[in-house]
């Protein structure tokens, strides 16, 4: 068998295109490369057992040893293209060596059945996702970048200045079809209704002026403001100036309220807290709330130090429940 290269050794390079099986007892299997040796290499050793044939470099193309062979099932392996060759070609060995390494077969032609895929067979590759394909260009750019300056050789720097520009010639082919895109279609176009050019800063603060006052006259007629302070704290007697001029500034009355009874020149009319504080659920010092008498509902404006213009702007916020004004 050996002479007529129908069997070999473990190790043997076994790519011969010859019809055969292995009789050497607790050594190899198969010629690799005969219809038999790749039933039993495909389906078994790489579908059942996952052992690779290794590269074109290394192939990994020795027999199956006998421990991979007690482990393959053979009754899911399906030998349909065997038979037609093998009844051309050479009968199947006869019982007793097959017995020898174990298997129980019988030469009587089987009926073809249909083709299954073997188990254990890849299935079709997920197509990668852009997200992922990017991440990887992104991470092959870094390492170019990075052995460019830990090597500075004139050949790194020219790796990564090839993947750099590969890079942003896709981002500035994405930044030009952005453009057109906005053109063909103005409704995406967030400049329309929201201009961000230095010359339409004016416009833009102008109309959230607008609002703000708006928004003002909106808390005038339905809400009253209390401020709770405390007349020990600086920071808190800072805040009352602002208070103070914000309810000038805009005609809005503010009722101040001392918390620890001590009263800011500032806010002569202060009152004393007699509980409106904790009933209110306020811990933190200096507050102002917004307050709607007729149906005794409060909602915080503000806690610590502000500005009359983030004042101003926190109302709006506060009246039209946080909208975003982009």
């Amino acid at each position: 068998a050996k002479e007529k290269l129908l069997t070999v050794d473990i190790g043997e390079f076994c790519a011969k295109k010859v019809l055969g099986v292995c009789l050497q007892k607790k050594h190899s299997y198969c010629v690799f490369d005969s219809k038999l040796a790749r039933i039993v290499q495909q389906q078994g050793r790489e579908g059942q057992l996952h052992i690779g044939f290794g590269s074109a470099k290394s192939p990994d193309c020795r027999g199956v040893n006998m421990d991979e062979l007690q482990r393959i099932q053979f009754d899911h392996l399906d030998f349909t293209d065997f038979y037609d060759e093998l009844q051309s070609n050479v009968a199947l060995p006869d019982q007793k060596q097959l017995t020898d390494l174990g298997w129980h077969w019988y030469n009587e032609p089987k009926k073809p059945k249909d083709k299954q895929p073997p188990p254990g067979s890849p299935s079709s590759p997920t197509p990668e996702s852009a997200t992922e394909t990017l991440r990887k260009l992104s991470v092959i750019r870094d390492e170019l970048r990075n052995q460019a300056v830990l090597e500075g050789t004139p050949e790194s720097v020219r790796r990564y200045k090839i993947m750099q520009d590969y890079l942003v010639d896709k981002a500035t082919k994405f930044s030009a079809t952005w453009d057109r895109v906005l053109l063909e279609n103005p409704e995406l176009d967030y400049s329309l209704q929201h201009p961000y050019y230095n010359g339409t800063a004016p416009l833009e603060y102008q109309k959230e002026r607008q609002a703000q006052n708006a928004a003002i006259r909106y808390v005038n007629q339905r809400y009253g403001v209390f401020f709770f302070y405390r007349g020990n704290e600086p920071l808190d007697n800072k805040l009352g100036e602002v208070i103070k001029e914000f309810s000038v500034q805009y005609g809005i009355p503010v009722i101040p309220i001392t918390v620890d009874g001590r009263v800011n020149p500032d806010l002569p009319e202060s009152k004393q807290d007699t509980g409106q504080a904790g009933k209110m659920g306020i811990k933190h010092f200096p507050a102002v709330y917004l307050v709607e008498p007729g149906k005794k509902t409060f909602k915080p404006l503000a806690y610590g130090f502000i500005t009359q213009d983030d004042l101003a702007r926190r109302m709006l916020n506060v009246v039209t429940d946080f909208k975003p004004r982009f």
